[in-house]
């Protein structure tokens, strides 16, 4: 049985629309916005103290908090940032090597925490440790 070609032909213009090239183009779209997108490249360096077996001795441990304002305290004394670039010299130099903790409140500045982060590895500070905030009390 052969068709006729005109049994199938319609008069009316075709109602649907194609959405298969739209779809296309908006994945593309979404695709090459995700790729464009700048991504987080404000590093700062630090090395982190490893998990080792430890000559019996606790280290001498000094803890540097930074409060909601971005004052520094050393031990929990309020310091600048002048007495802050001294002790950390000291510190470096200290043959027992201490390690430093520093806790930082949660509305600190993130610029006041990358000076003093950055303060603290000019000064060549190998060990030092972050404390979390939970446990944060205002002063």
């Amino acid at each position: 049985m052969r068709y006729h070609p005109q049994a199938f032909a319609s008069d009316k213009p075709m109602s649907e629309i194609n959405t298969t090239p739209i779809i296309d183009v908006m994945l593309v779209l979404i695709v090459m916005m995700l790729l464009s997108l700048p991504m987080q490249t404000h590093k700062l360096p630090i090395e982190l103290p490893q998990a080792g077996l430890g000559s019996g001795k606790p280290p001498v441990v000094h803890k540097l908090t930074l409060d909601a304002a971005g004052s520094v305290r050393w031990d929990g004394k309020a310091i600048t940032t002048a007495q802050l670039d001294k002790k950390l010299a000291e510190m470096a130099k200290d043959p027992a090597i201490p390690v430093l903790q520093m806790q930082t409140h949660a509305a600190t500045p993130y610029v006041r925490f990358n000076q003093v982060l950055g303060a603290v590895r000019g000064a060549g500070v190998g060990q030092i440790g972050f404390v979390g905030n939970d446990a944060f009390r205002e002063f």
